[in-house]
């Protein structure tokens, strides 16, 4: 039986949001950008021997529709968050938007967030590096991405589906009535953009 799952894809506007969901949902890439307001999409993938139905929720990356987004935040489950490695002003924004999808998840201890670094196909403006500092600060995991040259983009939405399905597990266990040893091995290399 497929299992549902909803992911939702939030960055400033013109870093390819709608471009790699399109190349996931059907290989397609088209160089026409058209803003979104906002939008979804659905596919089913086989993800590790096992299929995923997918709602895709694309949004708009413009200012003002930040507000209008809590509704898409609080229906996804997992998300992506995109910079372009060609625009360090979209780089500089993905704490904000990190910021906000955490405080309308308040409450949980984990919350599926993978950084994606898109536009590598590109002459970049913001390294790996960088990218990698920014993942490991907010405890993400970070893909590199071309939604044109269609470079990771199946691993960047498997990578979240991956942390959505450690994540359900990890809440069905039954807890322990006492408290987890903090230095023992299995707490050990577990961040998925944990509540502080």
């Amino acid at each position: 039986m497929a299992e549902s799952i909803s992911i939702g894809m939030f960055g400033p506007v013109a870093v390819g949001k709608t471009s790699l969901t399109v190349q996931y949902v059907s290989n397609t890439f088209s160089e026409m950008h058209d803003p979104t307001l906002e939008d979804y999409f659905e596919t089913s993938k086989n993800i590790d021997n096992k299929v995923s139905k997918m709602t895709i929720y694309d949004t708009g990356g413009q200012e003002l529709a930040y507000t209008l987004l809590n509704d898409t935040i609080k229906d996804s489950e997992g998300f992506l968050i995109v910079y372009s490695v060609t625009d360090p002003e979209s780089y500089e924004k993905v704490k904000g938007i990190h910021s906000k999808i955490k405080s309308s998840k308040e409450g949980l201890k984990e919350v599926p967030i993978v950084l994606v670094a898109n536009k590598i196909d590109i002459t970049r403006m913001v390294s790996t590096e960088q990218g990698q500092s920014l993942a490991k600060e907010l405890g993400c995991k970070y893909m590199e991405t071309s939604a044109k040259t269609r470079v990771n983009v199946e691993q960047a939405f498997a990578e979240v589906v991956k942390e959505v399905r450690r994540i359900r597990i990890a809440a069905a266990a039954p807890s322990s009535p006492s408290s987890p040893n903090p230095s023992s091995p299995s707490s050990k290399g577990k961040k998925s953009c944990k509540q502080q």
